[in-house]
C-alpha cells in the first residue's frame, strides 16, 4: 500500500500585522518533522515578506547565521540544526526568471529531485515544471 506523504499546510494565505507575528507563524511551522522532505511556495508581491518569513523558518530550523536573499543567487543552500535533523535546505527565488524553461537551465531538476526542503520565492516564474 502507498501513503501520501502528509500534508502541513496545504494552502494558507497570511497577513502578518508584524514581524513577530511572522516569526511566530514560521517557528510553528518549523517544529513539523515533515519538513525534511518538503516544498513551500511563498507567493506574494514585491516587500509582502517572503524573505522575512523564510529567514524566521530558516533560523526555526537552527540555521545559524545570516540568511541571504537568493534574488541575485538563484538559491541558497543550508542545512539544517540536528535539533530539527540536520537535512539539506535549498532557498531559492525565481523572480528573475523570464522564461520557466531557465529553471531546467539553471540545473534545478537535479536540487528538486534531491531529499531536503526547497523553500521558493516567485514559484509562478518556473510554472509547471516545479
Amino acid at each position: 500500500m502507498v501513503s501520501s506523504p502528509p500534508s502541513i499546510l496545504e494552502t494558507r494565505f497570511a497577513a502578518w500585522p508584524d514581524e513577530a507575528a511572522c516569526a511566530a507563524t514560521a517557528g510553528s511551522i518549523a517544529a513539523h518533522d515533515v519538513l525534511h522532505d518538503a516544498f513551500i511556495e511563498l507567493h506574494g508581491p514585491l516587500g509582502a515578506g517572503k524573505t522575512t518569513f523564510a529567514r524566521h523558518l530558516l533560523h526555526g530550523l537552527g540555521v545559524a547565521g545570516t540568511i541571504r536573499s537568493p534574488t541575485y543567487t538563484l538559491m541558497e543552500p543550508y542545512r539544517a540544526g540536528a535539533d530539527a535533523g540536520g537535512f539539506e535546505i535549498a532557498h531559492c527565488d525565481f523572480y528573475r526568471f523570464d522564461d520557466p524553461a531557465e529553471w531546467e537551465d539553471a540545473g534545478f531538476r537535479d536540487v528538486f529531485a534531491a531529499p531536503g526542503l526547497k523553500l521558493v520565492e516567485w514559484p509562478e516564474k518556473a510554472a509547471g515544471l516545479l
